[in-house]
């Protein structure tokens, strides 16, 4: 009778290490439908940014129809605390410059950081030459509110463990 036992239970071990080894790896879930990837998308390496920061970025702000940078961990379980870095370019730049200037998105697997990566629709004269793009509150305020709420609403704000807003130069 042991010995049925014994043949019975390796059985039904060996049967669940099969159907665990047959289950892929929990990964975070498509959020605000961009894939995690490492490294992240459109990510310059060597010399070949010109074509990439070209790209306005991965996801899009609904409200305005404009698009933004989202990077976040790849190994995020539900639940998750996280830190969000709403990721700001100065002016003259572009949301995908300021993601390699300040390549927060490089460190977002070790330090479960959610970066949003938006760029500027506003435009200024500067020093008499043609507009460049600058963060204006009539072009740009409410887009930024709404990529914050997009980006707490996407994780839960329960799971937001603190926010930082980062910038360069005319967006510090």
């Amino acid at each position: 009778m042991q010995v049925n036992y014994l043949v019975s239970y390796t059985k039904r071990s060996l049967l669940a290490l099969v159907l665990l080894s047959a289950t892929p790896l929990a990964f975070a879930a498509d959020v605000l439908g961009v894939a995690c990837q490492t490294p992240p998308p459109v990510h310059c390496a060597e010399g070949d940014c010109a074509s990439k920061t070209a790209v306005r970025g991965n996801v899009t702000e609904p409200g305005s129809g404009r698009e933004y940078f989202l990077d976040y961990p790849c190994d995020l379980q539900p639940g998750e605390d996280v830190l969000f870095v709403l990721n700001i370019h100065g002016a003259g730049s572009i949301g995908n410059w300021q993601r390699h200037y300040f390549p927060a998105m490089d460190y977002k697997d070790d330090y479960k950081l959610v970066v949003a990566t938006p760029t500027a629709a506003g435009s200024a004269s500067m020093g008499g030459g043609s507009g460049v793009r600058v963060w204006t509150p009539q072009t740009d305020d409410a887009h930024l509110q709404a990529i914050t709420e997009q980006v707490i609403g996407a994780f839960g704000a329960e799971n937001i463990k603190s926010f930082w807003l980062a910038g360069h130069s005319q967006g510090a």
